[in-house]
């Protein structure tokens, strides 16, 4: 069969041999394009499987910067409430001074008008 074919294309001379060569190099030319699309794909896929990879490690980063962000937030807030507790313990302790104080303070003033009271009486009792 390829020798009968072979025996048209010769029959039509030099228009049979660019028909020929028109054939050879459109199957040569489809062979290439194969090739290049197979390895085009191969690219497309070794760049989706070093995607995946640089989101996996940005997403491992991600967790870590927000986990260490998780446990250095809940250190300060315990650090925070102690503290906020010991400030409410000294306040209160201040608090309790200061009443003391203020009561001693107006004892002290009660006992001062009443002997300034006292010699008042006793001045007035005095010019009289």
């Amino acid at each position: 069969m390829e020798e009968s074919f072979f025996g048209y294309l010769l029959d039509y001379g030099s228009l049979g041999l660019l028909a020929a060569y028109l054939a050879w190099w459109n199957h040569k030319a489809q062979a290439r394009m194969d090739q290049a699309a197979r390895a085009f794909q191969e690219q497309i896929q070794a760049m989706v499987v070093r995607a995946d990879t640089k989101e996996t490690s940005l997403r491992e980063r991600y967790d870590e910067v927000i986990s260490k962000y998780d446990e250095s937030r809940t250190a300060m807030i315990s650090d925070v409430a102690t503290r906020l507790a010991l400030q409410e313990q000294k306040l209160d302790e201040c608090l309790g001074t200061l009443s003391t104080g203020l009561a001693e303070m107006r004892t002290h003033i009660t006992e001062l008008e009443v002997r300034w009271k006292v010699q008042d009486a006793r001045a007035e009792a005095a010019v009289r």
